[in-house]
C-alpha cells in the first residue's frame, strides 16, 4: 500500500492530505470510494491540528524537525504551520466533508489561519506560521487545488495577486522562481534552513548551496502552481509567465525536470513524475471553460 494512504498512525508531512484529496477526485468521476479509510485518515490528519494549526511534525525521520513538507530538508517547530500544508489541509477537509465526512476540525478556522500567513510587511503568504520573514513559491497551492476541483478559492484575490507581485518583484530570476529567499529576493542564510530547536538536514549534511532546489532553486512544480493560482485570480500576464517559464525547461534541458538552479542555469531530474500534474490541473481549468488551449499550443511548437 502507498505509504500516505497508510492509516493506522501519521506519517509526516501532507501525504494523508493529498491521500483524501485524490479520494475526492475519484469520487467526483463516479467511483465508489472507501468511506472509512478516509474516515480513518481524517482522524489521524485532525490530531496534527491544534486551534486550526496543522502540524506536519513527527518523530520517524532521518533528521528531526525536517520532512514535514515539501520542503523537507528545512526544519520546523514541532507546532509550526508550513503555508504549503495549511492550505492543503483546508482543502482536504472540505473534500471529507463533501464526501459526506464531516471534519471535527473547523474548516474556517482552519481557513482563516491560512489566510492568516499573509504577512503584510513582506506582502506575501510566508513560509511558515514562525518563518514569516521568508518568502516561498508553494504557498498557494492549496487554493488552486480549491478553486479547480472545489469551485471556491481559499484565499482572498487581494491577498493572492499581492503574492503573486511580490513573488514576481523579488523572487524572479531569469531562471524562474526561488523556492525560498528573503523579502529583499537575496538567498536565505543558513542558519534560516534550521528552528530554534532543531537543525535541518540542509546544515547538518552541509548541502547548502545557493541557487540549488531548497536553497533558492526553482521548482517547476511550484512555480506552476503560483502562475496559475495568480491566473485564475485574475493576473493578466500569469499565462504568458507559465510560457516563459515552460520553455525555460525545454531551452536548457529539453524537458521539465525538478528543478533548475537559479546561480549556474542548471536543470536537475528530467522528466520528473510530479509535473504531470501542471497538465492535469491545466486540462481541468480548459475544460471548466477558464482557458483556452494557448499554453499546449505554445508548448507543443517546442517539439
Amino acid at each position: 500500500m502507498n505509504e500516505a494512504a497508510y492509516d493506522k498512525s501519521f506519517i509526516g508531512a501532507e501525504r494523508q492530505l493529498f491521500t483524501i484529496m485524490w479520494a475526492y477526485r475519484n469520487y467526483l468521476d463516479g467511483y465508489k470510494v472507501d468511506a472509512s479509510l478516509v474516515r480513518r485518515l481524517l482522524t489521524i490528519i485532525e490530531k496534527q491540528v491544534k486551534n486550526g494549526y496543522y502540524s506536519g511534525y513527527t518523530k520517524n525521520v532521518a533528521v528531526e524537525g525536517c520532512w514535514q513538507a515539501q520542503s523537507d530538508a528545512l526544519a520546523y517547530e514541532k507546532n509550526d504551520a508550513i503555508s504549503n500544508n495549511q492550505g492543503l489541509l483546508v482543502t482536504a477537509l472540505m473534500c471529507a466533508e463533501k464526501m459526506g465526512i464531516e471534519p471535527t476540525v473547523s474548516i474556517e478556522l482552519a481557513r482563516k489561519n491560512y489566510e492568516n500567513l499573509f504577512n503584510p510587511k513582506i506582502g506575501a503568504l510566508s513560509q511558515s506560521l514562525y518563518k514569516d520573514t521568508i518568502l516561498a513559491s508553494d504557498p498557494l497551492m492549496g487554493d488552486l487545488l480549491a478553486q479547480i476541483y472545489l469551485k471556491k478559492p481559499l484565499l482572498p484575490t487581494e491577498k493572492v495577486l499581492r503574492h503573486y507581485e511580490t513573488m514576481k518583484r523579488f523572487a524572479k530570476t531569469k531562471y524562474g522562481f526561488k523556492s525560498f529567499c528573503n523579502p529583499d529576493g537575496s538567498f536565505l542564510k543558513p542558519e534560516q534552513y534550521d528552528s530554534p530547536s532543531f537543525q535541518s538536514a540542509l546544515t547538518k549534511w552541509n548541502l547548502v548551496e545557493d541557487g540549488k532546489f531548497m536553497c533558492g532553486g526553482s521548482v517547476y512544480l511550484w512555480d506552476m502552481t503560483l502562475l496559475m493560482d495568480a491566473y485564475l485570480h485574475g493576473a493578466k500576464d500569469a499565462e504568458d509567465l507559465m510560457i516563459w517559464r515552460t520553455k525555460l525547461e525545454f531551452e536548457l534541458g529539453n524537458s521539465v525536470h525538478e528543478y533548475i538552479n537559479t546561480v549556474s542555469g542548471k536543470p536537475y531530474r528530467p522528466n520528473y513524475g510530479w509535473n504531470a500534474g501542471v497538465y492535469g490541473l491545466w486540462s481541468e481549468i480548459m475544460k471548466q471553460g477558464k482557458a483556452s488551449n494557448r499554453f499546449f499550443d505554445e508548448i507543443d511548437k517546442l517539439k
